[in-house]
């Protein structure tokens, strides 16, 4: 692993996907580019473009030494052998927060994005918030969604909730690659929703199979089926029994993701107000 991008928007949230970033990089030896995009509150007083220029270099002075200063504090929290060895570089620019999350997911090639479930003026009792959701609708690499009161951890266990359907399949490569950077063990929860039809569970066995061949064997992969009609409460069974460190999910629109988002289930699944979400998107993968 190389790089990891973090978005700061200077909230509590932002700051604890940076600490968790800083477990990841420290294990995987990857720099963390911490982008901050800032944007003007301009007064009616604002008439010439010296003063706004002027008015954008004291913000971004400003934001600078925000930013710096709360890197530092994440940092602090570590023993100096970590902070000795993660590095980190930043970034802070006038613009749209989303859109240039995305312009450096797409250019900088990072690994992964790590960012805070919401920001600073996102509803508090949202899960997510627009530009995370933004994000995930449209980043081309994996994005891991730290919640405010997640306890930053190096992981040892991903929950991944999967249908296996044909798109899936895209994910294999680049999550199994991530799972090895970064040793963890992958449980599989096949949630299949149409389990009256006959040989899903030997279609999806055959699948399973699949993932295990190849130069990724070497991760520990477990397959859990689970035949329900209330995805949610599939979900919540599995995290309450596994305890895993991190749930998994692919980000199109026909997987779970989306029927999740879509019946607004997010909202109602307490236990990821505790569990960062890994999220895939399967239609922007290279």
């Amino acid at each position: 692993m190389k790089q990891i991008l973090v978005p700061h928007d200077l909230s509590a949230t932002a700051q604890n996907a940076l600490r968790q970033a800083v477990y990841l990089a420290h294990h995987t030896g990857a720099e963390i580019h911490v982008l901050h995009v800032f944007q003007l509150t301009l007064k009616v007083s604002y008439k010439s473009l010296e003063q706004i220029q002027a008015l954008e270099k004291q913000e971004e002075f400003t934001a600078r030494q925000e930013v710096n200063q709360l890197i530092f504090d994440a940092l602090e929290q570590f023993d100096l052998s970590v902070r000795e060895k993660v590095r980190v570089r930043t970034t802070v620019q006038l613009g749209s927060p989303a859109d240039d999350i995305l312009y450096f997911a797409d250019h900088d090639n990072p690994d992964m994005v790590v960012m805070g479930a919401k920001g600073v003026d996102d509803y508090p009792d949202k899960y997510l918030g627009s530009n995370t959701l933004f994000v995930l609708a449209n980043c081309p690499v994996p994005v891991l969604i730290v919640p405010e009161y997640a306890v930053p951890t190096l992981p040892a266990k991903l929950l991944y909730v999967t249908d296996l359907l044909r798109a899936e399949r895209k994910v294999k490569m680049r999550l199994l690659l991530l799972l090895e950077q970064l040793g963890l063990e992958l449980h599989l929860l096949h949630l299949d929703t149409d389990y009256r039809k006959k040989g899903l569970d030997v279609e999806a066995d055959e699948k399973f199979a699949e993932m295990q061949e190849g130069a990724f064997a070497q991760v520990p992969i477990h397959l859990h089926h689970i035949n329900t009609d209330d995805v949610e409460a599939g979900i919540a069974r599995y995290t309450a029994e596994l305890g895993p460190d991190w749930l998994g999910l692919s980000m199109q629109n026909t997987t779970i993701f989306d029927r999740l988002y879509q019946s607004n289930l997010l909202e109602h699944l307490e236990f990821l107000s505790q569990v960062p979400l890994l999220s895939v998107n399967v239609q922007l993968l290279d």
